[in-house]
């Protein structure tokens, strides 16, 4: 190897080292994350079994982080083995891709990998996505020389890395299937080449042996011995192959209970992903995006929730240079043997999965990198056959390729939109502003890993509500539960921090606030995330009824920004044009000197079965009450009553009757039963 093809080796080696270290410990721990650090952290054994009743991948990379935690702790500690891995996956792709088609088309496919933005997301992430990737592009890689070369180094090889991808990840099975396809497919082919070569052969022997010159007799022998020499030797490799791939899969068997147990159960905590979307994710993140949750969007569109027509433009744009490389790949006439390969190795996974998914949703897009490297060395190849033809086309077309990857990469890295779950962040806010009295509560131990570990040094008591028995229980079960430890673990605290992450899962109908609520706490701050897996709520409640009033306002706009803890209960999500309330919604208001309170809201008179009737209250109190039959804005307005005192929180209720069922007036399956729309609560001087 020349020393210019070393220099760009190690180029692409250093900018895949730069990528994945570059920052590693700067995200916080998030949930996923937090998994693979607590359960790989106990004793193997009961490692064994949380892996297997908590998670949905294999055992082999808790095996590794159970032993690599005793070198040490953080947020870099942990993710170091993904980092390296991650630069290792680049390394084994170069070697796999130059099987296919020399050095250029190695380090074309090593470079799109090293800057590869899913690549590199997965390389920061405390998770086996890595680790499994390097160890299937591994086995590809043994596969193709020993089918080539059936030598025993090549056999042990492909045997150990086929092994360890089967105990890293599941989505390998998809590319095991291939390589399984692959050589049922060569075998075929040996055997009708052999049956349609078999006549010349026994001719050529026939021919050889009637020759009375003694050269021309040993060529024809020759000639028959080495073409049964070759066939022997394909079969070989063949037989090899298949022993090494079966006996990777006997490796696997003490496992395959647990297997089979995670595949029937399924991860019912994904959502169902049809085959059109599922394929449209896994294009785009192939083409450029990183984060789980969000796609890029290059800084040519902003706000949190972009046209989707204008991002789907966009998207499309940006991801054609990729698709005209990728074609030209799968188009080239050169070592048909080879890119056959590695259109197999690209297609049959694919649909394998698009299959399951009919099935069970198991659909995450980290998990479709360990699918993607055949199409790495495809679209290498297509840059290559393009270099052949005109250099500047080549290296144009690369950077076009390259140039969205690399904008996506660093939105991901350095937009705030684009951070993980900041557990770091917010349990260093709740920390800052605890209290002595404080308590914290979360709704079950899994989904408070990751705030229990950066809250460990602040001394803030931890409660979890629930256990694992949550799910054998019904509404009236949890409800209890709910309330027996509340008003156990209330009764020595002044504030409640609730950590609510997952807790529509365990508290679907909201019973903790609600108990909170009547055992005399408000909620008076929020903090908030609310996109994908970025979701969660840090509520703190009080009971100081003085920090309560600091906290509150005398008025609520209901289409702006709001504060929450002054919704009690009746409202549903408000909008840019209010918020639905129910029979009934209430509210709290800071009362200063005020003395009357109001509510506006708009009223469509269609959707009620007849007059509607709405009535204000303050203090459980009647204030005002009046009948509409028409459509438009309205006001109700009316005075305090005189018991309720100044300067303390005033409940404020908005009652109305009759309601309306939006599925029987409106093209939607929405069959709450729904009041008024409800734009201002005040009070008024």
């Amino acid at each position: 190897m020349s020393k210019t093809k070393w220099l760009l080796f190690l180029a692409v080696v250093s900018l895949a080292i730069l990528t994945r270290f570059a920052d590693l410990g700067k995200p916080s721990l998030w949930d996923d994350e937090m998994h693979t650090v607590v359960f790989s952290a106990r004793p193997l054994d009961q490692a064994l079994i949380q892996a297997a009743q908590k998670d949905s991948n294999p055992f082999g990379f808790y095996f590794l982080m159970h032993y690599w935690q005793r070198l040490g702790s953080g947020e870099i500690a942990f993710r170091l083995p993904a980092a390296f891995f991650g630069v290792a996956a680049v390394v084994a792709l170069i070697w796999l891709a130059f099987a296919a088609g020399g050095w250029r088309v190695a380090l074309l496919a090593g470079f799109l990998a090293a800057i590869h933005p899913l690549s590199n997301y997965c390389s920061q992430e405390v998770r086996a996505h890595t680790a499994a990737l390097t160890a299937i592009t591994l086995a590809s890689g043994f596969l193709i020389r020993l089918l080539k070369r059936p030598i025993w180094p090549y056999f042990a090889g492909y045997l150990l890395a086929t092994a360890a991808s089967l105990h890293l990840h599941y989505y390998n099975f998809f590319t095991i299937a291939a390589h399984f396809f692959i050589l049922v497919v060569i075998s075929g082919r040996l055997c009708r080449q052999m049956r349609s070569i078999q006549p010349a052969l026994s001719r050529l022997d026939y021919l050889a042996a009637g020759q009375q010159n003694a050269v021309s007799m040993a060529y024809g022998t020759g000639l028959a011995a080495g073409i049964r020499q070759t066939f022997r030797d394909a079969w070989r490799g063949v037989m090899l192959s298949f022993l090494g791939l079966f006996a990777a899969l006997a490796l696997f068997a003490p496992y395959a209970r647990i297997f089979a147990f995670q595949l029937l159960r399924g991860q019912p905590w994904r959502s169902p992903v049809d085959i059109f979307t599922a394929t449209a994710k896994i294009w785009l993140y192939f083409a450029f995006a990183a984060s789980p949750d969000r796609l890029p969007t290059f800084g040519l569109i902003s706000g949190d929730y972009p046209n989707p027509i204008r991002l789907a433009v966009v998207l499309g744009i940006c991801s054609l240079p990729l698709l005209v490389s990728l074609l030209f790949g799968v188009r080239v006439s050169e070592n048909r043997g080879e890119r056959g390969f590695f259109i197999a190795l690209a297609t049959l996974p694919f649909a394998l999965l698009c299959i399951l998914l009919t099935a069970k949703p198991v659909f995450d897009v980290r998990h479709v990198l360990l699918l993607m490297p055949p199409l790495f060395i495809l679209a290498a190849i297509g840059l290559d056959r393009l270099f052949r033809r005109s250099a500047l086309f080549g290296a144009v077309l690369t950077l076009l390729v390259v140039a969205p990857m690399a904008f996506a990469l660093h939105q991901e890295r350095h937009d705030p939109d684009y951070v993980r779950q900041d557990w770091r962040a917010a349990a260093t806010a709740v920390c800052e502003a605890g209290r002595p009295g404080d308590l914290a509560l979360a709704y079950h131990e899994e989904k408070a890993y990751a705030f229990a570990y950066y809250s460990r040094t602040c001394g803030l008591p931890l409660r979890m509500l629930f256990d694992d028995r949550v799910f054998t229980l019904d509404p009236a079960g949890r409800r209890r539960v709910i309330g027996d430890k509340l008003a156990q673990w209330a009764a020595g605290a002044t504030r409640i921090w609730l950590i609510d992450y997952h807790g529509a899962v365990y508290d679907p109908l909201d019973e903790t606030r609600r108990e909170l609520n009547s055992l005399g706490f408000r909620l008076i701050r929020r903090t908030g995330y609310d996109r994908g897996v970025k979701r969660f709520a840090i509520d703190l409640f009080t009971r100081d009824e003085n920090e309560a009033r600091a906290a509150f306002s005398g008025s609520l706009d209901l289409t702006g920004a709001y504060h929450p803890g002054q919704l009690i209960d009746g409202w549903y999500p408000p909008g840019e044009k209010g918020a639905w309330t129910a029979a009934q919604a209430r509210v709290l208001l800071r009362r200063d000197r005020q003395s009357g309170a109001a509510v506006r809201f708009y009223l469509h008179r269609p959707f009620y079965p007849g007059a509607v009737r709405a009535r204000l209250l303050a203090g459980g109190l009647p204030v005002a009450e009046k009948i509409f039959d028409d459509t438009g804005f309205f006001e109700l307005r009316g005075p305090l009553p005189a018991a309720i005192p100044a300067d303390s929180l005033v409940e404020i209720a908005v009652e109305t009757d009759p309601t309306f069922i939006p599925a029987d007036v409106l093209p939607t399956k929405d069959r709450t039963p729904k009041g008024l729309l409800v734009q201002r609560v005040e009070l008024t001087d």
